[in-house]
């Protein structure tokens, strides 16, 4: 193999895989825009409710983190990664 079939092959893959590749940024780049937001109005409706500051940040974090786990999974299945056991 030479330089110039070896380019031509990187060019293939990188032309195969651009769309699965943007569409996995941009899952990920909206899914933690989503998780920021249901993660503040969580925050919202507890302080409303006058729960305890602490007890806030930790639902907040698991809550966050749980959501951004599902957002990976997803971006992960956009790539053709299989993110299922079955």
């Amino acid at each position: 193999m030479d330089i110039n079939q070896i380019y031509h092959q990187v060019i293939e893959y990188i032309g195969a895989y651009a769309w699965n590749i943007v569409g996995a940024i941009l899952v990920f780049v909206i899914g933690k825009w989503l998780a920021k937001k249901v993660t503040g109005l969580l925050k919202r409706l507890l302080q409303r409710q006058e729960v305890d500051e602490m007890l806030i940040r930790f639902l907040e974090n698991i809550s966050y983190y749980t959501l951004l786990i599902v957002v990976l999974m997803a971006a992960a299945d956009q790539l053709g990664i299989n993110t299922s056991s079955f």
